[in-house]
């Protein structure tokens, strides 16, 4: 989600309120890993379009096992 200068990664559906810029089938969270995610503010991401077969095949794939 993005507001103004600011961008948030939600682990999980909230009612933030800021624009969302889209979902991911990969998990950004883990609540018994430690560090709970596999990155750290000022981190960069690239999104890029899937199939609804390709976020199948994604689903619940750890971020830490993602290749950019």
């Amino acid at each position: 989600a993005v507001a103004g200068r600011q961008a948030v990664i939600c682990p999980m559906p909230s009612p933030g309120g800021w624009p969302l810029l889209g979902r991911t089938p990969v998990g950004v969270l883990d609540l018994h890993g430690d560090p709970l995610t596999a990155y750290l503010p000022g981190d960069t991401f690239r999104f890029v379009p899937i199939t609804p077969d390709e976020w199948d095949d994604h689903a619940g794939t750890p971020l830490a096992a993602c290749h950019g």
